[in-house]
C-alpha cells in the first residue's frame, strides 16, 4: 500500500508541474472566480486556465488544452486538445479530443476521451456511455467501469468492478476485483 501511495503522490506532483508547461506562444485565457462558467455559446481559441470553487466547461476550447481545478468541475462542452483538472467533484460529459489527465475525490466519465485518460482519485466512474479512444491508466479507492476502452487498462487500487469493455489488455493490481453481472474475464 506504501508503494501505491508513493506512486499517487508521483503522478499528482507531475500533474501540479503540468500547469508550469503552458505553452508560452500562446495566449491563455486565465479565469479565476468563485464560480466559472465558459457557456455553450463561448469558444476560446487559445489555452483555457480556469480556477474556482465551482467550474462549468459547456462551451468549446479549440486550437488549445484546458486547465481547470475547483471544488466541482463540470465538463460538458469540447476540448480540442488536452484536459488536465484537478477538483473534489469532476464530471465529463462532453468530449475531450485528446489526452485527459485529472486528480481529484470523485471523478465521472461519462463522455468521449479521444486518446489517453489518465485518473488518480478516491472513486472513479467509467459510465456506459463513455468511449476512450487510447489507455484508461488509474490509481484508485475504488474503480467501476461500464464503458469502451479502446486500448490498455492498467489498474491500481483497492477495488474494481468491470462491466465495459476493453479491446487491449488489463493489467490490475487492485485487492478486489468483481465483474458486472453476466461478464466474465473472457468477454471483457
Amino acid at each position: 500500500m506504501k508503494k501505491l501511495w508513493e506512486r499517487v503522490f508521483i503522478i499528482l506532483a507531475i500533474f501540479i508541474a503540468g500547469f508550469a508547461f503552458l505553452r508560452p506562444q500562446a495566449k491563455a485565457v486565465t479565469t479565476a472566480a468563485p464560480i466559472v462558467v465558459l457557456s455553450s455559446d463561448q469558444s476560446v481559441s487559445n489555452d483555457y486556465v480556469a480556477a474556482g470553487n465551482s467550474i462549468t466547461l459547456s462551451g468549446t476550447v479549440s486550437s488549445g488544452d484546458a486547465y481547470v481545478a475547483g471544488g466541482t468541475v463540470l465538463i460538458d462542452g469540447t476540448v480540442d486538445g488536452d484536459l488536465l483538472v484537478a477538483g473534489g467533484n469532476i464530471t465529463i460529459t462532453g468530449t475531450v479530443n485528446g489526452n485527459v489527465r485529472a486528480a481529484g475525490g470523485n471523478i465521472v466519465l461519462s463522455g468521449r476521451v479521444g486518446k489517453n485518460f489518465s485518473v488518480a482519485a478516491g472513486n472513479v466512474t467509467v459510465g456506459k456511455d463513455a468511449t476512450i479512444g487510447g489507455n484508461l491508466v488509474s490509481f484508485f479507492g475504488n474503480l467501476e467501469d461500464n464503458g469502451q476502452v479502446s486500448g490498455n487498462m492498467t489498474l491500481t487500487g483497492g477495488h474494481v468492478s468491470l462491466g465495459g469493455t476493453t479491446q487491449g489488455n488489463i493489467d490490475a493490481k487492485v485487492a478486489q476485483l468483481s465483474f458486472a453481472k453476466g461478464r466474465s474475464l473472457q468477454e471483457i
